[in-house]
């Protein structure tokens, strides 16, 4: 983004040129975290929107003049109702993980938040996958787009070894103990179904005398990101490796990869609930699901 004090500036003084949509607090950190490191010789500032934290110190980064925000839908339309945030200067939308957005139900919100920004502006659209109702997204967000596609559309990941395990639902525990135990898998992401599940399948690992904790969204961001980073600092070569393996059971609609580095393995409770799952859980190191 080129500098100038030329630019248009909201209601509020806030001179934001660039939004960015996230589905997760977590993305948020992330991609603001890039937006930190790829802009460090240049003079511009970014900061975070989103929900589980406080209001009043994101309403005096906003005072501060941030250039670029990335924001959450929900925490950015309480801002935008208080009157703290003015979005009528953007110029740049950007929304990452679009389909996640749609996963999530936000498609309410976003359709909140485009009919406060400019009428012209640049659309950007990220997806990992590129299903129908993404495609219908599109259509309706952006004016004769280009699309970039960096691989076959919905195509597995070659480098990735899924695998099924037939297993009957009430010794599915019993087997991802095992595979943890057995060391087939040193540190992995476990999804369930219901945040309920997540929480009582971490308790039931911690019986089984493995570290275990459960990230959903009931949980704060606190204990969102402490248990991420339990899971991130158990890596390979860490001493004491094989005297606490970690395993982190969550909840599939809180997205933690900002926190993340490359488990061993992503495990699902369930079949996947579409085809594209597989290639979204499956993107790093290796995919197992536990079938009924």
């Amino acid at each position: 983004l080129p500098t100038g004090n030329g630019r248009a500036r909201g209601g509020t003084g806030l001179p934001i040129r660039c939004l960015v949509l996230t589905p997760t607090r977590e993305l948020a950190l992330q991609v603001e975290e890039s937006i930190r490191t790829y802009g460090a010789e240049r003079r511009v500032r970014s900061t975070t929107i989103y929900g589980g934290v406080g209001f009043n110190p994101q309403v005096r980064a906003l005072r501060g003049g941030p250039e670029i925000v990335v924001a959450t839908p929900g925490r950015l339309l309480d801002h935008a109702t208080q009157g703290t945030i003015d979005l009528r200067s953007i110029e740049i939308l950007v929304l990452d993980e679009a389909d996640r957005m749609l996963d999530m139900g936000f498609i309410r919100d976003i359709r909140r938040i485009l009919a406060l920004l400019p009428t012209h502006r640049q659309n950007l659209l990220f997806s990992a996958t590129f299903s129908n109702e993404i495609r219908e997204l599109a259509g309706t967000l952006l004016n004769d787009p280009a699309y970039v596609q960096i691989a076959r559309r919905n195509a597995p990941i070659e480098l990735v070894r899924q695998v099924v395990y037939p297993v009957d639902r009430e010794r599915k525990r019993e087997l991802l103990s095992h595979l943890i135990r057995s060391g087939r898998i040193d540190r992995a992401l476990v999804f369930t179904r219901t945040k309920h599940g997540a929480n009582r399948l971490a308790q039931q690992l911690e019986r089984d005398g493995i570290a275990a904790a459960a990230i959903h969204g009931n949980k704060s961001q606190g204990q969102r990101v402490r248990g991420a980073g339990g899971l991130q600092g158990r890596a390979r070569g860490h001493p004491g490796r094989h005297r606490d393996r970690r395993s982190r059971s969550r909840h599939r609609r809180s997205a933690t990869r900002g926190q993340l580095r490359a488990p061993d393995g992503r495990v699902g409770l369930r079949a996947p609930d579409r085809p594209n799952r597989a290639r979204r859980n499956g993107r790093r190191r290796g995919v197992a699901g536990l079938r009924r």
